[in-house]
């Protein structure tokens, strides 16, 4: 094409560079966005495993029942804390007491076996107490509410194989006592608890 402008039309107009214009270069956002996003994603699932590996509880012990089940020949079979399929076992006496348990000076202490947490060993405390000075009318929902309020008011630290807590038989009475005066509805609510342990 020619370059000479034809008569009457003027010179051809040339591309002049022009100046950038405000919002015309990507902002910072829009540079680095997609990648703050990421890395606060791979925060956030590095906090979560780390707050997870820290409490050292499964969701099991969280909760105010476990499962448990006895197979008749006087062993208590409960599950273990992990994820693992293996079974815990706690031997029974003949005589109907608790093995592992002992009472004295107004004292039930329990020493902990493999599996064992805090709930566990209050249940221990329970079945031991009953089965020396009667049922008093407990239920399997009032246990769970008995087992429940020994565990909250536990002064225990970390539990071990072999560790040793103790539960006044006072407490586990006042425990018994509170537990005969719940509601209609409020043992109804522990029944979604008992029936996940059918030897309570």
């Amino acid at each position: 094409m020619n370059d000479t402008a034809t008569p009457g039309q003027g010179p051809l107009p040339t591309a002049a560079p022009q100046a950038p214009t405000p919002g015309s270069e990507p902002d910072f956002m829009d540079r680095y966005g997609k990648t703050i996003v990421r890395l606060i994603i791979v925060v956030v699932v590095i906090v979560a495993a780390v707050l997870y590996s820290r409490t050292g509880m499964s969701p099991a012990e969280n909760s105010p029942a476990t499962n448990t089940s006895t197979d008749g020949s006087g062993l208590t079979v409960t599950p273990g804390q992990d994820t693992a399929p293996e079974l815990k076992v706690t031997p029974t006496t003949s005589a109907g007491t608790v093995e592992g348990v002992t009472m004295e000076n107004g004292m039930v202490t329990v020493t902990a076996v493999r599996g064992n947490g805090l709930t566990h060993m209050a249940r221990r405390a329970v079945a031991e107490y009953l089965s020396t000075r009667g049922t008093q009318g407990v239920t399997a929902e009032h246990k769970i509410y008995i087992e429940d309020y020994l565990r909250k008011h536990a002064t225990a630290g970390s539990i071990h194989i072999g560790s040793q807590i103790s539960f006044s038989e006072t407490d586990i009475q006042h425990a018994i006592e509170l537990s005969l005066k719940l509601s209609e509805g409020q043992l109804n609510n522990l029944h979604q608890y008992s029936v996940r342990v059918p030897n309570l």
